[in-house]
């Protein structure tokens, strides 16, 4: 039998999570990677919060393996993918494909809220420098464990 609380997240019970820069926070939902939360083997879901006039993240990310779908709840932004900016409000849906370069704004005077789902799940990504250059980085987790094992 699997147990309740291995099948629901609570929002209202998870911890919030700065995301790397201190632009706003993230809460893991659905993540076989992050303690706490509901096991899924295909996909992440994940609820973001982005602070007014801050930029996520800081320089443009690829994910080289998964394509990933936002889900606006709350607040106004920006979403550029590639080299198009598309205007970001309440009930709107994005995707961003697989391989595609992508960055979210907040433009409002409230805190951008989303909802994120990747599949297949992955943590591999790359930044992309205002040169252009990609830059390969792995997931702080990542890292830690690596550092563990060593």
């Amino acid at each position: 039998m699997i147990a309740h609380l291995d099948l629901v997240r609570y929002v209202s019970k998870v911890e919030k999570v700065p995301m790397t820069l201190g632009e706003g926070f993230k809460v893991e939902l659905i993540n076989k990677e992050e303690k706490g939360a509901v096991p899924a083997n295909n996909f992440l879901l994940r609820l973001g919060e982005l602070l007014p006039g801050r930029v996520h993240p800081g320089v443009k990310e690829i994910h080289d393996k998964a394509e990933h779908a936002f889900y606006v709840l709350d607040g106004d932004g920006e979403i550029i993918i590639q080299d198009e900016t598309f205007e970001l409000h309440p009930d709107t849906a994005v995707l961003v494909p697989q391989g595609f370069s992508h960055q979210l704004k907040n433009t409002g005077s409230k805190p951008l809220r989303w909802v994120v789902i990747y599949a297949p799940l992955e943590t591999s990504s790359y930044l992309e420098s205002p040169e252009g250059v990609l830059m390969y980085y792995e997931s702080a987790k990542k890292k830690q464990q690596a550092k563990k094992s060593q």
